[in-house]
């Protein structure tokens, strides 16, 4: 099997990896950012790289035996114990005189060097562009997103599409995290900073498309204004 390396580690980049190695591919992932914890994200240091914290939803409908094996694996997407592989490179300082000895001694019971028959052979032979803005691709421009996270629950993901091109929509978050109502799309805006005249255009146009959810409290309970930047291509 040739070695296919992914370019980016967005949504689409993952993905196509995950896809890759589900046929046996070796996969290697090159990217200038990668998923942190959750609950560490900063989305102001991550705007251009919003997958892990922004959430997504997507309205289908799943093959019924796929979808209920992986609720049966992973029906909370929690924490799961795994085997730990590291590769340390030499001359890395703190490990440079680790041997073998001393590695079994700090509970590192396989540590060992790595002969060049450990080394995968060949280089790469399959490149995939799932590229976003951090590689230098003319093809690539931000679409600029804001939307608002409401404390009000919401019973339903629901959208609404207009023919003007702008849309409404709620996606409601798990473990009583509240509901995200947006949304905007802005090509080539690269602001920060969240627009309080564009929350409430949001606030309102939901609310004029689902009135139910002002049926918990009669009012939105705003807990943060949410901006992020998307990788878009020209001509997808």
């Amino acid at each position: 099997m040739p070695t296919v390396a992914i370019i980016g580690a967005g949504v689409a980049g993952l993905s196509t990896a995950w896809k890759y190695q589900q046929q046996g591919f070796d996969v290697v992932v090159v990217a200038q950012s990668f998923p942190s914890p959750f609950e560490t994200v900063d989305g102001r240091e991550q705007i251009n790289y919003s997958s892990p914290w922004a959430g997504a939803h997507n309205r289908y409908i799943p093959p019924l035996d796929e979808t209920s094996k992986r609720d049966h694996e992973s029906p909370e997407a929690g924490i799961t114990f795994l085997k730990g592989i590291e590769y340390l490179e030499a001359g890395i300082r703190g490990y440079d005189h680790l041997t073998e000895g001393s590695a079994k001694e700090l509970g590192y019971e396989d540590f060992r060097e790595l002969d060049e028959k450990d080394l995968p052979k060949g280089g790469i032979q399959v490149v995939v562009n799932c590229s976003g803005t951090g590689f230098g691709d003319d093809k690539i421009f931000v679409t600029r997103g804001q939307t608002c996270l409401v404390a009000n629950t919401c019973d339903a993901t629901v959208t609404r599409q207009n023919s003007d091109g702008s849309w409404s929509f709620s996606v409601p978050r798990n473990f009583h995290g509240g509901t995200v109502i947006g949304g905007t799309k802005e090509v080539d805006d690269w602001s920060t900073e969240p627009s309080l005249e564009t929350r409430a255009r949001l606030l309102e146009k939901f609310a004029a498309t689902y009135p139910k959810i002002l049926e918990d409290g009669g009012e939105f309970r705003v807990l943060k204004d949410i901006v992020g930047r998307r990788p878009t291509r020209v001509g997808v």
